[in-house]
């Protein structure tokens, strides 16, 4: 117990204001960089997600907050193409995020998503396995996830990430990703509350802005469907602007905590807490 409280101890010891203003400045050169290298070769991604959300943002939106079996058959196709088209976006801009390899941009891009899809495919397999295993058990009811177990989960899922795309692909370094992420974050558990209570405090004072703005009911902002909130707004070419306007402001500020989990996640990478199982 006291070599978990000392760690603790420790992991606060990045805010000291020296080492804090280190970190926020390695995140605003992180962001920097990102900026330019997605808008040097990946700006087409967010400019056709962007078209594609003003031309068919009212049916795709329609679809998701009121399916229907007629309005799936027709649309299912356009909600597809829209949900590619994010995911180039978002996963170009995130793989950028944590880059220290000197690779130019496409192949650099190519390569490290198809290591970031195996790891969500794996991802999806472990919860897949998981919710049989429930059913199998008698467990039909799974009880409703809120919003805070949802970013506590991102800083974990993260953690793995980064671990997993350091790492050379293969089924060892799979499961030592998840050990080292699981050690990375209890043994920095302060850090890591204190991130989630960063975004706790965005999404109350953001989500607070935008029902008083828009005369809605914003319950969360950050890692959810933005456009499922405003389907009002949705359904003209207006709104549709006011709506990408918003999920982009987002989606930077996302991008901004995400930075500084990246940050802390280079400084504490190669501590050792504990034997791995996996060495």
């Amino acid at each position: 117990m006291h070599a978990i409280l000392l760690a603790w101890k420790n992991a606060l010891d990045i805010l000291r204001p020296h080492r804090l203003a280190r970190l926020v400045a390695s995140s605003f050169t992180i962001l920097s960089k990102t900026f330019q290298a997605f808008g040097r070769s990946f700006w087409w991604f967010f400019a056709a997600e962007a078209a594609f959300f003003l031309l068919f943002g009212r049916y795709t939106t329609q679809a998701i907050t009121q399916p229907t079996q007629a309005n799936l058959v027709i649309i299912v196709p356009l909600v597809l193409i829209q949900s590619v088209l994010w995911l180039l976006t978002s996963s170009s801009f995130f793989l950028l995020m944590r880059r220290e390899e000197p690779m130019p941009d496409y192949p650099y891009y190519l390569a490290y998503l198809l290591k970031y899809c195996q790891l969500m495919l794996s991802m999806m397999v472990i919860a897949l396995v998981g919710t049989s295993l429930l059913l199998q058990a008698g467990i039909t009811k799974l009880p409703h996830i809120s919003w805070h177990a949802i970013v506590a989960w991102k800083v974990f899922e993260l953690m793995v990430v980064f671990y997993w795309l350091d790492a050379p692909p293969t089924l060892k370094n799979l499961a030592s990703s998840f050990e080292r992420a699981v050690n990375l974050c209890f043994y920095n558990l302060p850090l890591c509350l204190i991130l989630i209570g960063i975004a706790l405090l965005i999404n109350i004072g953001g989500g607070f802005l935008l029902s008083l703005i828009f005369k809605v009911p914003v319950d969360s902002l950050f890692f959810s469907n933005i456009s499922a909130a405003f389907t009002s707004l949705a359904a003209t070419p207006k709104g549709r602007l006011i709506v990408l306007v918003i999920k982009y402001a987002v989606f930077l500020l996302e991008a901004a905590w995400i930075a500084l989990l990246l940050g802390i996640y280079r400084r504490k990478r190669h501590e050792c807490y504990t034997n791995s199982i996996f060495s």
